[in-house]
């Protein structure tokens, strides 16, 4: 059996910083590979860099560049899969309605809720969401909420959903990481967070009491920050904004490489830390830091509101917090006591291993591939009684 798994990301490279995208990929493709899937990653040309050779590969994958979506679909053909799994919604632009190999599309990450906190108007990509869903068979969720989140863009774009929606909740997957040696421990507590900085992802209100409290610890805070790797070096994109200097045990720094920074992780880090603001798109979302820090053991100290703050109360992996001002107190409770840290350690790694376990949750994709079907349409999407014109206005407004 053969997948072309084609995403905007080039096939993961531990000597480089990556996408969210190439880390998706890439377990997807493990979890395929290792139940005996052949997979035939695909990424535009354009996301190379011309001064690294690409990684090593996964027995059972090769790596295609494409030039375009003339190009994609002409080396699709050459290699005759079973299905195409399309790794970014937008890619489904090159697709034809009614394609001959059944469509598999991941929509990890609603793109419309991003949309909400950048200046565009979304009204335009609101109905071409709409008209490019209809090119796919089965689709992919972060979790329950996105797959909730899914179901009326569905219906809306023609559907025939009684007796059943097509989407499996494939959550970002990952494994534990082997243990790693660490020098005793010195009595100072390593705290971790960052990332790329997306305007939705708002943080100061609750690392601000963090870091009021760190020198009760003692403790200090590593803060990562930059700006998108596929953003153009100047224009549009998220870029990486001006940041306070370095102060008393708190560390900015820059993007690592992936292998850097698993390194990084394993080997000087307690705690992960995953606060931010509640918004519409944070309720909804899934990170991939989070899946970085408890692989290695890390607690994660997290917002109650994430679907995923369920997992780490049910599995003791970490603490949460509902505002600011549970920080503190917090923090307190995790300084007093390095047994409690090392249960709640050994809990993120199993919470790993039982629920976010690549080889675990790539069974609803292998399903699929084993008794592929498509889902029933009407002949055009819902909305498309209504006049363009008004159609369009009412999005704007909802979107506005």
């Amino acid at each position: 059996m053969k997948v072309c798994l084609a995403t905007h990301g080039t096939f993961l490279d531990p000597a480089g910083v990556v996408a969210g995208n190439s880390v998706r990929a890439y377990y997807l493709t493990r979890g395929l590979v290792e139940r005996g899937v052949e997979v035939v990653h695909l990424h535009p040309r354009a996301l190379e860099r011309g001064d690294r050779p690409r990684p090593a590969l996964p027995e059972g994958v090769t790596v295609e560049a494409y030039d375009d979506g003339r190009d994609l679909l002409a080396r699709i053909e050459r290699a005759r899969p079973d299905a195409v799994l399309v790794g970014y919604w937008d890619l489904l632009d090159h697709f034809p309605e009614g394609y001959h190999y059944p469509l598999i599309v991941d929509v990890v990450a609603p793109r419309i809720l991003e949309g909400l906190f950048e200046q565009r108007d979304l009204s335009k990509e609101a109905w071409r969401i709409l008209e490019r869903y209809r090119r796919a068979d089965l689709f992919l969720a972060g979790n329950q909420r996105q797959r909730h989140f899914l179901v009326p863009w569905l219906i809306l774009a023609g559907m025939r959903c009684a007796a059943g929606t097509p989407v499996a909740v494939v959550p970002i997957s990952t494994e534990p990481a082997p243990p790693a040696e660490r020098p005793p421990w010195a009595g100072e507590w390593r705290f971790v967070s960052g990332g790329v900085t997306w305007p939705w992802r708002r943080t100061e209100a609750f690392h601000a009491p963090l870091v009021e409290t760190l020198a009760e610890g003692p403790a200090r805070f590593d803060l990562f920050a930059g700006g998108y790797v596929y953003a153009p070096a100047a224009g549009a994109g998220a870029g990486a904004p001006a940041r306070p200097r370095s102060a008393d045990r708190v560390a900015w720094r820059d993007l690592l490489p992936y292998g850097e920074m698993q390194a990084f992780l394993a080997a000087s880090c307690d705690v992960g830390v995953e606060l931010a603001e509640y918004n519409l798109e944070r309720d909804f979302s899934q990170s991939f830091r989070s899946a970085e820090y408890l692989r290695h053991g890390l607690p994660l100290l997290c917002n109650r509101y994430l679907e995923l703050a369920e997992l780490v109360e049910g599995y003791d992996a970490g603490w949460l917090v509902t505002g600011p001002a549970d920080v503190p107190a917090t923090l307190r409770t995790i300084f007093a006591s390095r047994e409690a840290w090392e249960r709640k350690s050994l809990g993120a790694r199993r919470l790993v291993a039982e629920r976010l376990h690549y080889a675990r949750t790539i069974e609803p994709v292998l399903a699929f591939l084993r008794a592929p079907r498509r889902p029933e349409w009407s002949r055009r999407p819902l909305l498309s009684t209504t006049p363009l014109r008004l159609l369009r206005s009412r999005l704007r407004t909802l979107f506005r």
